[in-house]
């Protein structure tokens, strides 16, 4: 593909990943007629973190926020006027809608229930913890052994509270959301609360060690050690959405060769026309998630010594294949290569 004029855009002060790796391949033009698509040249969440918060804001601060307002509108217009689809990625808690009409777009918070064809998963790039080049491979023991280092509902509810959670669990079931119950603590949360409680009942069986922070991030300072000790040394990482429904310790597990315990939140995964998630994970659907000890235990008595190690080298293989920005940079590239070819 290098050398193939792929995307038209122009230059940032903040480009997206992909600008920069597609530009040093010499894949994007400022030739509007001569690339098959249009990419939005700054990561969309930018708009969101720049937002001025109050009318004392700077002005400048004011003026940037607007032009990259305008530079948005901009090429959604260019991508309706000249019916090329825009390239557009959010790498953000929100769930919000996006402003565009004909846009493919990438992001790291949506739910599958509701998908639509120009919407698709995207990995939270994690870059705040340092890379262990040669993670080390645990062998297998007959006790699983889990980590949970972060923030969650606390362990005993008050009967309110999670009357609440079955009654809006029912009105998700029935496609109602806007009628939704105000809760105390976030859905995620409360799901994290479920399978800690979940995997403390099954304490004789399962090494379970967790630790229930007020820190934001479980990697927040002082923390940070505590943490990659947890992670190197327990093969097994419960994750669990946050204020976003997408799990960053999911991909810090992956890219450490550790096996996520994964409650799946409706989330909307990346790459899953190449990856099946389902049989590289230990995975809890919400309703499953009070049987979270015993899915474990039958998953990890079910491997031998050899697959146990295996699925370890194949998950930091996937990391490296598909999750890093570059990685997932030519991921997004040959998708689009091939959609030109398939028209």
């Amino acid at each position: 593909m290098p050398g193939t004029t792929l995307l038209y855009s122009q230059p940032t002060p903040q480009p997206c990943f992909l600008y920069n790796i597609a530009a040093k391949q010499g894949l994007v033009t400022n030739d509007i007629h001569a690339a098959p698509y249009l990419l939005l040249p700054f990561a969309y969440e930018t708009l969101v973190y720049n937002q001025p918060s109050t009318k004392h804001e700077e002005k400048a601060a004011k003026e940037a926020y607007e032009q990259m307002q305008q530079l948005a509108a901009h090429y959604e217009q260019l991508s309706i006027t000249h019916q090329k689809k825009l390239i557009v990625f959010f790498y953000h808690d929100s769930e919000e809608e996006l402003p565009f009409s004909n846009a493919i777009i990438f992001r790291t918070s949506w739910r599958r229930s509701k998908q639509r064809p120009n919407v698709f998963g995207m990995p939270a790039f994690v870059d705040s913890l340092p890379q262990n080049p040669q993670p080390t491979i645990l062998p297998y023991q007959q006790q699983p052994t889990v980590s949970f280092r972060g923030q969650s509902a606390p362990l005993t509810v008050p009967i309110t509270m999670r009357l609440k959670f079955a009654i809006n669990r029912l009105l998700r079931k029935a496609g109602i959301n806007r009628h939704q119950l105000k809760l105390w603590y976030l859905p995620n949360y409360l799901y994290r609360r479920a399978a800690i409680q979940s995997l403390l009942q099954l304490d004789n069986a399962i090494q379970f060690d967790v630790a229930i922070t007020q820190h934001h991030g479980a990697y927040a300072h002082p923390l940070k050690n505590d943490y990659l000790q947890a992670m190197a040394q327990h093969a097994y990482i419960l994750c669990v959405g946050g204020f976003g429904n997408y799990s960053y310790r999911f991909y810090e597990a992956i890219r450490e060769a550790r096996i996520p315990l994964f409650v799946d939140s409706d989330c909307l995964l990346p790459c899953t026309d190449v990856i099946n998630w389902r049989e590289h994970l230990v995975w809890i659907d919400t309703a499953q998630i009070p049987q979270t000890g015993a899915i474990l235990l039958q998953f990890h008595r079910q491997c031998s010594p050899a697959q146990f190690e295996t699925r370890q080298q194949q998950l930091r293989q996937l990391y490296n294949q598909y999750l890093t920005p570059e990685a997932f940079a030519q991921y997004v590239l040959g998708m689009l290569q091939n959609n030109m070819t398939n028209k």
